[in-house]
């Protein structure tokens, strides 16, 4: 059993549940549990050929936000996906990343080298930001919000990485929030999420595709509100220490509806180890929204032959926004 995790999500039910903080000696227990469990369970290297398999679809070439080009279209084999464990991947310089601004599931997975455990990790600062959902004006809700991401320094290493911290875009009284993983390089520069060629993409899926506005009908943010080096997945510790100015945006916005794009968005948000491509097409509930996950649009740009699913599950997301769906 992996300890650490099985703390890290503990602790994370109890933020969820109001229960911000916990004693330090409780905490110190932990840490030492934590490094008994550890040194005494240490996993041995061992081979592990994960097998890959390919999702074909009748309709690879149906793109509703892009025009239709001539030519064959081949279908190409989506990334493994971890099975069991969720671990963080291992960091990536910017010569060899191949993630994007809030990258998806990579082709293969890597043991990640363990982290020194410290209370800081264990037990992360707090500030009650109760208040700041039950203000009516939820712009001004969201910008005093800002103010504290922005004096954040929880993380170190993104602190020592960030540009600005990325909190959100778009209505904040729209039913639909697309929920991301990270801001990329393009997102560091400007402070809003998804303006790269992900957010390229991920515009023409919501206005071509959805028929509706980005700006007007919809609220978007990530996982993390500063950019990893590299452009790498968010870390766990990353995600719970990030976890209370997402849930207070998500508690200001008040959405109906939440749409994860990627693995990272849709497994730190639900608390799961469930692959992205099991998570699609079904419906799930958190902070009384419905949610729904699909593909990350960073993802399609690298597997063009995943967009034709990615349209099944907005399909399947405007059907339940009562939104009109065009037949194919």
């Amino acid at each position: 059993m992996n300890l650490r995790h099985a703390i890290l999500q503990r602790l994370q039910s109890l933020q969820c549940a109001g229960i911000e903080e916990i004693s330090r000696p409780q905490a110190r227990k932990l840490a030492i549990a934590l490094k008994e469990s550890e040194a005494k369970n240490a996993p041995k290297p061992v081979s592990d050929q994960a097998g890959q398999t390919v999702q074909t679809v009748s309709t690879a070439d149906f793109r509703p936000w892009e025009k239709r080009t001539p030519g064959p279209q081949t279908a190409q084999a989506s990334p493994a996906q971890p099975s069991k464990s969720f671990t963080p991947r291992p960091k990536t310089t910017a010569s060899s990343s191949s993630y994007s601004s809030s990258g998806s599931a990579s082709s293969s997975y890597m043991a990640p080298k363990r982290t020194a455990l410290s209370l800081e990790i264990i037990v992360p600062p707090h500030e009650d930001y109760s208040a700041l959902p039950l203000m009516e004006d939820r712009h001004e809700a969201l910008r005093l919000l800002g103010e504290k991401v922005r004096q954040c320094v929880r993380c170190i290493e993104l602190v020592s990485n960030r540009t600005q911290t990325v909190l959100g875009v778009g209505n904040p009284y729209a039913e639909l929030m697309f929920l991301g993983e990270a801001p990329g390089a393009d997102e560091d520069r400007q402070g809003i999420p998804f303006v790269g060629r992900a957010g390229q993409l991920l515009t023409k899926m919501i206005e071509n595709g959805m028929k509706i506005s980005r700006e007007e009908n919809t609220y978007i943010c990530n996982i993390l509100r500063c950019r990893p080096p590299g452009n790498r997945a968010p870390m766990p510790e990353e995600a719970f220490k990030c976890r209370q100015f997402l849930d207070t945006q998500i508690d200001i916005v008040k959405p109906k509806f939440i749409c994860c794009l990627g693995a990272s968005a849709a497994q730190y948000l639900l608390d799961t180890t469930t692959t992205i491509s099991r998570m699609r097409q079904r419906e799930y509930r958190y902070r009384n929204a419905t949610v729904v996950c699909t593909y990350h649009p960073a993802y399609l740009l690298r597997n063009p032959s995943q967009k034709a699913a990615t349209w099944q599950d907005l399909q399947f997301l405007m059907k339940l926004m009562g939104l009109k769906v065009e037949n194919d």
